[in-house]
């Protein structure tokens, strides 16, 4: 199925039910998309890019914006052709685009006009890319004004069928190591990925995804997959300046999960130390789940978030780097902690996976629950294909489980959550 058809199932059968909401604090505004509007306006872009421009299934088209609605609009546009986006990261200079555009060889490159100053000095070297969309208020002339796309009136279904392993995405790593590596997503692995993370989340339609970190990141476009694959909502802070920022967004649009990394959790803790963030000040009932990751997690940290009350349940997972010892088995906690309204925490249960042996050793899976020990032997060890390059510590193996058995992923000193766990 073409990733993007989840927006016109939803067009269909909850036309009226708000999609997205874009909130940017720094100007006072606030704009939001029913699923009804955003399928058209994904059908509007897509159909500009198929009739106009000539973009059709198997090009590349290169994606670099600010988080937006538009950002949103322009990204299931593409891909509702076949085409594959390539989005890019925000940070990224000249020389970066450059070596991107020299992988894919994209023939379209929708940017924001922010990004201008990185982009008209390398115009020239761009050689394989024949139109240019600017999104924002200064478009140069030699540049389309999506304002004039968003005027266009073809708003047909312009879905193209794709086979499972079509490509939908190219992303490229941010290049701390050499050379940004590109990486491609397919339509059967964002499926897969909404899929995995919905029933880890146990996403609902009346659940609403706060989104402030960037959406070209696969941490943040990933974790709203199931929200976007059940019909439920997202929050967009725009312009993200401000830790006090997320807090009035799950108050004011009623929030249910987000993503934070570890800078943003310290931020938002020093606010609340310095009393610029009071929680009694907001109603954050809504509020069910929050991931923390990306990066070690200090356990100081930790416990101040797990320490405070909001009012409501909130259950926070956390993803914890690790180092095993030779041929110990490994006990991989994703840490759940339920708040009560006391602010304590009265409920703390691990998801374990337990991975015994490396290399030509036995290995097996055996789901674990504190709250009910008996569930620890409620089924058979799962054993998962044999491991590659798995000799020596435990901690250089790369083992997988079958995702139907909530799988998780280890590389190196740092397991990564991929669905269930």
């Amino acid at each position: 199925m073409n990733y993007s058809g989840y927006a016109s199932i939803h067009a269909r059968h909850i036309p009226e039910k708000v999609c997205l909401i874009e909130r940017n604090p720094g100007s006072g505004s606030r704009r939001s998309f029913t699923w009804q509007e955003f399928n058209d306006e994904i059908n509007r872009t897509a159909n500009f890019l198929a009739k106009e421009l000539g973009v059709k299934k198997g090009d590349f088209v290169m994606h670099l914006q600010n988080n937006s609605l538009e950002w949103l609009v322009t990204y299931f546009a593409i891909i509702r052709l076949g085409a594959v986006v390539v989005p890019l990261n925000f940070r990224f200079e000249s020389p970066d685009i450059l070596y991107a555009a020299g992988v894919c060889n994209p023939d379209v490159f929708i940017l924001g006009s922010e990004f201008l100053g990185v982009v008209q000095p390398i115009q020239e070297t761009l050689s394989s890319i024949k139109h240019y969309i600017c999104v924002g208020k200064q478009v140069p002339s030699d540049m389309i004004d999506y304002a004039a796309i968003q005027k266009y009136e073809d708003t047909g279904d312009a879905q193209v069928a794709v086979e499972r392993d079509h490509g939908l995405a190219m992303m490229f790593t941010s290049g701390t190591t050499g050379k940004p590596k590109p990486v491609l997503h397919t339509h059967y692995s964002l499926n897969s990925t909404a899929v995995g993370n919905g029933m880890t989340y146990f996403v609902q339609k009346d659940d609403n995804y706060l989104i402030f970190l960037p959406l070209y990141h696969s941490g943040t476009l990933f974790l709203w997959a199931p929200f976007y694959a059940t019909g439920a909502a997202g929050t967009i802070i725009r312009d993200f300046k401000d830790p006090k920022w997320i807090i009035e967004a799950i108050s004011t649009e009623g929030c249910t999960d987000t993503l934070f990394v570890v800078p943003i959790a310290i931020a938002i803790l020093n606010a609340m130390n310095k009393g610029t963030i009071k929680l009694s000040d907001y109603d954050l009932s809504s509020w069910k789940y929050m991931e923390v990751g990306a990066q070690p997690v200090p356990f100081e940290h930790e416990r101040a978030l797990t320490g405070h009350d909001v009012h409501g349940d909130l259950r926070i997972g956390v993803v914890r780097p690790f180092v095993v010892p030779r041929n110990l088995p490994v006990l991989l906690p994703r840490v759940s902690v339920w708040l009560q309204p006391s602010g304590l925490a009265a409920d703390v249960h691990r998801r374990l996976v337990i991975t015994e042996g490396v290399g030509s050793h036995r290995r097996g899976l055996i789901r674990a629950d504190d709250r009910n020990p008996a569930s620890r032997f409620d089924r058979p060890p799962h054993r998962p294909k044999q491991l590659h390059g798995a000799s020596g510590p435990l901690h250089h193996a790369n083992a997988v489980a079958d995702r139907d058995h909530h799988r998780q992923r280890i590389r190196g000193h740092r397991p990564q959550v991929e669905g269930g766990a």
